[in-house]
């Protein structure tokens, strides 16, 4: 299973972070962060799949993939389906499409959002990261 998010840092850059789960062959779950890698361009998915496969050519584990999980971002639903049409051709929509986890911390951090700050979630968050990005902590108390 692979799972990945991208940010974008203060300067500017957006980086992806990539981590691999799997079961070694001792039956033990295992997990090892794949890399972080900048992404040039457009906050694509067909942009961030492209980056990803790169990836996983580069640690051959190209035919060794099984399910993403990822936050709920449509982007990501994108990359995912591009990744496995890319990986798979033969699999179908479907197949594909059950082959894409949602985060549960992603899901359970919106729920709190929508609870603690009511309507325009969206706004006040984007409100937020503005504040953030300023160091204005006067506005973030505020908000």
């Amino acid at each position: 299973m692979i799972s990945f998010d991208l940010w974008t840092l203060p300067n500017a850059h957006a980086i992806i972070g990539v981590v691999g789960y799997f079961v070694n062959k001792d039956g033990r779950r295992c997990y090892v962060i794949l890399g972080l890698r900048k992404i040039i361009g457009e906050h694509t998915g067909e942009n961030m799949a492209g980056v990803l496969i790169d990836l996983f050519r580069d640690y051959r584990i190209v035919g060794n993939i099984g399910y993403f999980i990822a936050d709920n971002a449509e982007l990501n639903d994108m990359c995912i389906d591009a990744i496995l049409y890319a990986l798979y051709p033969n699999m179908s929509a479907k197949l594909r499409k059950g082959r894409r986890l949602y985060c549960f911390g992603h899901i359970t951090n919106l729920c709190a959002q929508a609870f603690i700050i009511g309507n325009d979630i969206e706004g006040v968050c984007k409100e937020l990261a503005r504040a953030y990005r300023k160091i204005d902590f006067k506005k973030v108390k505020e908000l």
